[in-house]
């Protein structure tokens, strides 16, 4: 018995302790996946939204009335604009483009903005924007 529990307190090799600097690089952890866009005959990176970027848009979600469909392509947009990004996760976007972002096709647009999603959702914590019937 003794040696069961000597052998439990002993340090697990595969566990790492983390220092600060990580946690204050989240760029260099985030999810990131390269989207195919078709239409435009190339790739985009988009990555995970950081805490602080999920809670700005769920609070952007928030107050959309459901069946405002320019304010919810807004709100995409929003997030495409937060979500794309070069390949060390640096957003390309500001809030201002995303305007600009928006008057692409609604495929480009729904497409980067799933894949966003899909990175971001393993908690369901990102907010969907779905149409009352």
């Amino acid at each position: 018995m003794l040696n069961k529990i000597v052998e439990f307190l002993k340090p697990k090799k595969d566990i790492v302790i983390l220092d600060k600097s990580v946690l204050l690089q989240p760029m260099q952890y985030l999810s990131k996946e390269l989207v195919h866009l078709d239409k435009l005959g190339g790739s985009v990176w988009v990555r995970e939204l950081t805490a602080k970027e999920s809670m700005l848009y769920n609070q952007r979600v928030e107050n959309i009335n459901d069946v405002d469909y320019l304010k919810s392509l807004n709100a995409i947009g929003y997030m495409v604009s937060l979500g794309t990004c070069d390949e060390n996760g640096k957003a390309l976007y500001t809030e201002k483009e995303v305007e600009t972002l928006i008057d692409n096709s609604l495929q480009t647009v729904l497409k980067l903005h799933q894949t966003i999603v899909k990175l971001n959702n393993s908690g369901n914590i990102i907010k969907t924007i779905n149409k009352k019937k």
